[in-house]
C-alpha cells in the first residue's frame, strides 16, 4: 500500500523535470535568438536506467547547462554551443560513462541551424509535446545587419 504514493511522487517529479527543461529551453533558446549565440539540444535514448544515464551527464555537464528526462529519454541543452563542441562533449560522456552510454541513441538539433523551438526539438529526432517558443524568420532580430 505504501507503493502507490512513493511511485505517484515519483510521476510528479519526472513531470516536474519535463516541466523545467522545456521551461529552460524556452529561455535559452530566446536569450540564444537575442544574443546570436549557439545553442545545441541532445537527445539520448537510454536503453535502460535512464535516471542513472541523466546523472551521469548532469555531474558532466557545465553550471549554465540543463539537464532532464522525459519519457524515457535524457535531454541535454549546451548553451553558447554549437555542433562541433557538442560532438566533443558527447565523445567524454561516452567515454565517463562506457558502460551507460557507448550504444546509445543520441539526437542533436543547433540553433541557429534550426531556427525555431518545435524545429530544434524535432531535430533531435524526438516529437515531444513540450511548451517551446516558435519564431520566424523574419522575427530573426538578433544580429542587425550591418550597413557598408
Amino acid at each position: 500500500m505504501r507503493l502507490f504514493p512513493l511511485h505517484r511522487h515519483a510521476d510528479a517529479d519526472a513531470e516536474s523535470d519535463a516541466a523545467a527543461g522545456a521551461l529552460a529551453l524556452r529561455l535559452e533558446l530566446e536569450r540564444a535568438r537575442r544574443h546570436a549565440h549557439p545553442l545545441t539540444l541532445l537527445r539520448v535514448t537510454a536503453k535502460s536506467e535512464t535516471w542513472r544515464a541523466a546523472a551521469v551527464l548532469r555531474e558532466l555537464v557545465r553550471a549554465v547547462d540543463h539537464v532532464w528526462t522525459y519519457r524515457g529519454d535524457v535531454f541535454v541543452l549546451l548553451v553558447e554551443t554549437d555542433r562541433a563542441t557538442a560532438q566533443g562533449f558527447l565523445t567524454r560522456a561516452r567515454m565517463a560513462a562506457p558502460q551507460l552510454l557507448a550504444g546509445e541513441s543520441v539526437g542533436v538539433g543547433c540553433f541557429p541551424e534550426e531556427l525555431t523551438g518545435s524545429a530544434l526539438v524535432a531535430a533531435t529526432g524526438h516529437r515531444p509535446r513540450l511548451a517551446v517558443p516558435s519564431w520566424s524568420p523574419a522575427r530573426r532580430d538578433a544580429v542587425p545587419e550591418s550597413s557598408t
